[in-house]
């Protein structure tokens, strides 16, 4: 393992710290690595720099559109589930690494219960199918950088 290759897989470890640290999107973070080490080494053709691409791709839409798709699996409706995306991103960015769950359940509880003027126990059935669907976001987003990580480093030997 050459110098480059040694910096850009210790640079992409916050990435997958990331995961669970959501100050910045770990696997499009742990892409940019990829990307400039990439350009600086012409290692990485720029088909293996699409298919990373598509890696980081797939966990950016785990982890916004999980814990949305299981709270509109468990009832929930337009208003509340886009009160539960805001309260991924605002949870995030307050309190994290769980405040995206912390986030998309109170969304759709306040969407469902007061703004829809729903019934508590649907409500609540709602927000909590949003945090189990944001908890396997994770997982999977987890999942993906490790199999980032591991693409990256077999394309650049």
């Amino acid at each position: 393992m050459d110098l480059a290759l040694l910096v850009a897989v210790i640079a992409m470890l916050p990435g997958v710290a990331g995961v669970f640290l959501p100050l910045i999107p770990a696997v499009p973070y742990m892409f940019v690595v990829a990307v400039i080490y990439a350009v600086g080494t012409r290692e990485i053709s720029g088909a293996q720099v699409g298919w990373l691409a598509l890696i980081a791709g797939l966990s950016l839409a785990a982890d916004w559109g999980t814990g949305v798709l299981a709270a509109r699996f468990g009832g929930a409706k337009r208003k509340a589930l886009l009160l539960g995306l805001l309260g991924a991103v605002v949870g995030s960015l307050l309190i994290p690494p769980f405040g995206g769950l912390i986030g998309v359940f109170a969304g759709v509880l306040y969407g469902e219960w007061i703004v829809a003027g729903g019934d508590l126990r649907k409500a609540l059935r709602a927000a909590l199918a949003g945090a189990a669907g944001s908890a396997v976001g994770m997982v999977i987003s987890l999942l993906l950088a490790i199999a980032f990580l591991i693409t990256f480093i077999a394309f650049a030997l």
